[in-house]
């Protein structure tokens, strides 16, 4: 039978059948799979040690520097917390200042509105974080 007759018998059925299959993994992981690293090793002998060390090395490189950003971060809020502190402490000085020369409503103004503002610049940090 030639293709011309299967396409106009009736009862002549095609099939076209293709399977295909994928396979995903998903690692967490500084280091490949032992398989890898065996071959690694067979390859080139001392290997799997030096990638170990070497992910160690990293390992311990990447918590030195979240230790040194931690404590930037500490002093960096507390170096904060002392400047707002001599700022409102100014601020009241000068208004005070400012009312007992003559001046109430413009002393008032003064010490009351640096304060305001370290309120208002710590309420509004505390949201942002």
């Amino acid at each position: 039978m030639s293709p011309d007759t299967i396409n106009n018998h009736p009862q002549a059925v095609q099939h076209t059948v293709s399977t295909s299959v994928q396979q995903l993994e998903i690692r967490q992981s500084p280091l490949p799979p032992p398989e890898i690293i065996q071959q690694y090793e067979h390859i080139l002998p001392g290997s799997a040690e030096r990638l170990l060390r070497l992910v160690e090395q990293e390992a311990e490189h990447r918590r030195s520097l979240e230790a040194q950003q931690l404590r930037s971060e500490i002093i960096e809020k507390r170096v904060g917390q002392w400047m707002a502190f001599f700022v409102a402490l100014f601020t009241i000085g000068a208004g005070a200042y400012t009312a007992l020369n003559g001046a109430q409503i413009l002393g008032a103004l003064i010490g009351s509105g640096g304060v305001i503002g370290l309120v208002t610049v710590f309420i509004y940090g505390r949201k942002r974080q």
